[in-house]
């Protein structure tokens, strides 16, 4: 589950952020202005990955499976 405020796991997408972005931008019949989406994300994933020294992260609930 994608997790933006108090996220347990943190991923470190810098490696594929523009293979991302470029997937996304394909959306385009879903998209209105993907020049400010694109920026927005960037902007959230820097925030998100900060705090683990990343470039780019997605945050995640890291929910663990008994067995």
């Amino acid at each position: 589950m994608v997790q933006w405020e108090h996220p347990g796991l943190r991923v470190d997408i810098t490696q594929t952020m523009e293979l991302k972005l470029n997937a996304i931008s394909c959306h385009a019949s879903q998209l209105g202005d993907f020049k400010a989406l694109e920026a927005r994300l960037r902007q959230r994933f820097a925030a998100l990955g900060t705090e683990k020294g990343y470039a780019y992260a997605e945050a995640f609930d890291h929910v663990v499976l008994p067995g």
